[in-house]
């Protein structure tokens, strides 16, 4: 008979330490420490460290796709890119409206300090100007800026029959109105065609300057591309809402056939 092979306490340490997944606080300070050792040869202090898993525990808790300890450990000078800088990174001087949280609220690479004031001019869409510390940006933007935004858009597109995403509405940084040295930045949204800011400003009663109306023309190669990435978008952020609950099933529903058939192949897109 086989003699039972005996289980010392040693042995079973280093078996529940191989077992145990990694502490992502551990991980995290150990990946940054040894980051700063390699960029500014020296140590970064444990105040410094600790403030770094915050930032970066704090986006991660806005994001829809959450880094994984992997992510950071083996993107660590993407995560930690911007950071301490004065001026905006040029990635952060224009972003598409359906990026908005990605782009600035947790893919900045830690650009922003939590006190940075942020303002957003909505005039395009007949909305205001909204202010926020970003530390504030997602309670703000979910609960006020986008469902207000996407009103006005969704109001565009089906009772006027606009496709507000050719070309796809972006914020564009204002210089002149922000204050880098005091950490103040300023985005204006825009629409990018002088038709589609027609009908805004018609639907909301608005006037604007008339302007010529362009005739559509046949869809290029590319421009299949390109309404099929729109497409894509679209469904990515319209899935992104119903994992939030923002829509329920039925409204999930009605909303994907309404961006199909926006797309529908073989349409008609405006050219820029």
């Amino acid at each position: 008979m086989a003699k039972k092979k005996n289980t010392t306490k040693k042995t079973t340490k280093k078996s529940v330490a191989k077992s145990r997944k990694p502490n992502r606080y551990n991980e995290v300070r150990r990946v940054v420490s040894k980051y700063c050792k390699e960029k500014y040869n020296h140590r970064c202090s444990n105040d410094e460290m600790n403030k770094i898993y915050r930032a970066i525990k704090r986006r991660d808790e806005t994001s829809n796709r959450p880094q994984t300890i992997r992510d950071i450990v083996n993107n660590i000078e993407a995560v930690l890119q911007f950071k301490d800088k004065n001026e905006l990174p040029s990635m952060l001087f224009a972003f598409q409206w359906w990026s908005f949280m990605e782009d600035i609220g947790t893919k900045d690479g830690l650009f922003f300090k939590d006190s940075d004031e942020l303002s957003f001019d909505l005039s395009s869409l007949g909305l205001g100007i909204y202010k926020s510390k970003h530390k504030d940006l997602a309670k703000i933007y979910y609960s006020d800026i986008y469902p207000k935004m996407r009103e006005v858009i969704k109001e565009a597109e089906i009772e006027k029959g606009m496709n507000i995403n050719s070309p796809v509405p972006q914020f564009e940084f204002d210089e002149g109105k922000s204050d880098q040295p005091n950490r103040k930045f300023f985005w204006k949204l825009e629409l990018g065609d002088a038709n589609n800011q027609s009908i805004i400003d018609d639907m909301i009663g608005r006037k604007s300057p008339k302007t010529s109306m362009k005739k559509a023309k046949a869809p290029t190669q590319s421009d299949i591309v390109k309404r099929n990435e729109q497409r894509n978008k679209a469904l990515e952020m319209l899935q992104a809402d119903f994992d939030k609950g923002i829509y329920s099933v039925d409204e999930y529903k009605k909303e994907r056939e309404i961006i199909m058939n926006k797309y529908q192949q073989g349409g008609v897109i405006d050219n820029e």
